[in-house]
């Protein structure tokens, strides 16, 4: 089975019950998964940034330079920033890792705030409108 699990370990309790199932693991997949990209979920080179930057190319690493700058005025990385500005939103962050350095790093976004300015202005580098092709969105 080429499948590596929901937690990328071949002994994650959802590749045991696959397999123990004798499922093809990408028939449970959700169909919006085959939407999001290749059938590990992963981006296709058509589209490397989903929905929100469509054909922007630029406005995609202009957001990541400005994450970034940001990022050095409060000696964070980009990642935390994003997460960060999500909190200061007043919505909660569930952001992804797939190793505990990546947990770590994520943790780091939390017991500090960005000033309105900085949230101000990332926000003012977004997408528009309709941007997602998430399940809800």
């Amino acid at each position: 089975m080429l499948f590596d699990g929901y937690s990328g370990t071949k002994d994650s309790k959802e590749y045991r019950c696959l397999a123990t199932c004798k499922v093809d693991p990408f028939s449970a997949w959700p169909p919006w998964v085959e939407r999001r990209g290749d059938a590990r979920g992963g981006r296709a080179a058509s589209r490397p940034f989903g929905a929100a930057f469509d054909g922007e190319p630029q406005a995609w690493r202009q957001l990541l330079t400005a994450l970034g700058e940001v990022g050095r005025k409060y000696g964070k990385t980009p990642s935390q920033v994003a997460i960060n500005w999500v909190l200061c939103q007043g919505a909660v962050a569930i952001p992804g890792a797939r190793s505990a350095s990546q947990a770590a790093e994520n943790a780091g976004a939390m017991g500090w705030r960005l000033q309105a300015e900085d949230t101000a202005y990332l926000a003012s580098l977004g997408a528009r409108g309709q941007t997602s092709d998430f399940q809800h969105g």
